[in-house]
């Protein structure tokens, strides 16, 4: 435990950690070591301030408030005088539909390696709490990206949002925060949801864009599909079905072709409203007074950097951008585990198993409760 946090303590000596510019309104929180609950309510008016109360404390986990208050210290919530908060927006990739068969979960006894094959709340062998495992593959994070890089193009397209942070989570997905200002910061929470559910498509029809044929008159018209001069949902919907190939530009030139091909283009058009969904989750956009992970603090889940991007032409998981260390970690095992694929690597051990890891993976195990820390190469 102490080379864990002084880890940390010489990681947060130098981390370059991104807060907002008004710093001093937000409220601060941080999770010590063995305490299950938060210290909030506490305050910085400056980077370096921010930095003594790291290296003072050493959390487990760090944040900063969506909300800017007068007095962002009050421990009264009703006092601390609400002066709007930014637009947040959390995406993990095992809420996404094609991964959710894929995350690998168990309950654990750390003490005696006991696996639960049941929802067991104590070890049966020697009576200590089970402890949750979980596990999502960085190939289902990467599919996560694809939802973060759909949700700023509507930002930017549909909402007008220019000024984002973007963060990877540092364990199984991603942060969005849309800095917002003077009225907009005020929105309440139901207008918050409306956009939630604009993004999950949530009271859309599929009616509103499948190709169909009626009688106008003495005339037969066919209703359009979506297409580039379209704007809002339709344009998403045409902007996944080029995505996939299906150039509806071209089909609505010709009556008789956008007749014979109908079938095929609103099978497409099925599949592109799916695509064009972007899982969010609602609880955390909704909450006016969020509590937002500072971007390049390390996640205590997963001893990982949820570290700032500032590049979202593409995203990568890897070694150099989530490890706060560079020198090899041996580790012992506490319990078996089953296959699993940490990054680039593939971990299969036994309870009792000392391994020699380079330090992402070991600081992964060891942050989930799997590994004890044995020594670190230095």
């Amino acid at each position: 435990m102490k080379a864990l946090i002084e880890i940390l303590r010489e990681y947060y000596s130098r981390a370059n950690l991104v807060v907002p510019p008004d710093l001093e309104l937000r409220e601060i929180a941080m999770q010590p070591w063995n305490l299950g609950t938060y210290i909030r309510h506490l305050s910085a008016s400056s980077i370096d301030e921010l930095r003594r109360l790291i290296l003072d404390k050493v959390p487990k986990h760090i944040y900063f408030s969506s909300a800017r208050y007068r007095e962002p210290a009050n421990p009264d919530m009703n006092l601390k005088g609400w002066l709007g908060s930014d637009l947040v927006f959390d995406i993990d990739s095992d809420h996404l539909p094609q991964c959710r068969e894929k995350v690998v979960e168990f309950r654990f006894c750390p003490r005696c390696g006991y696996v639960a094959s049941e929802n067991e709340e104590k070890c049966p062998r020697c009576g200590s709490a089970l402890e949750e495992f979980n596990h999502v593959d960085s190939e289902c994070v990467e599919l996560a990206w694809n939802e973060v890089v759909k949700l700023l193009e509507v930002l930017k397209m549909d909402f007008g949002y220019q000024t984002f942070t973007i963060a990877f989570s540092g364990n199984r997905g991603f942060h969005v925060q849309v800095h917002l200002d003077g009225e907009e910061a005020l929105l309440p929470s139901d207008a918050r949801r409306e956009i939630v559910d604009y993004l999950k498509l949530a009271s859309f029809s599929i009616d509103e864009t499948v190709v169909t044929e009626r009688k106008l008159g003495r005339r037969r018209v066919m209703k359009l599909p979506p297409s580039r001069f379209d704007v809002g949902v339709r344009r998403r919907i045409y902007a996944e079905l080029k995505r996939g190939g299906i150039d509806t530009d071209r089909l609505i030139l010709s009556y008789s072709l956008l007749r014979s091909k109908s079938s095929e283009i609103n099978a497409a058009i099925t599949e592109a409203v799916e695509r064009a969904r972007i899982e969010v989750d609602e609880k955390v956009t909704i909450d006016i007074s969020r509590l937002v992970r500072i971007p390049n603090s390390i996640n205590g889940k997963s001893g990982w950097i949820a570290f700032h991007i500032t590049n979202t032409s593409s995203f990568e998981l890897s070694e150099d951008k989530v490890s706060p260390i560079k020198e090899e970690i041996k580790v012992r095992m506490l319990v078996d585990m089953p296959r699993i694929k940490i990054l680039d690597y593939e971990i299969r051990a036994r309870r009792g198993e000392i391994l020699k890891l380079s330090p992402a993976v070991a600081l992964y195990l060891v942050f989930k409760g799997v590994a004890q820390f044995v020594t670190l190469k230095r």
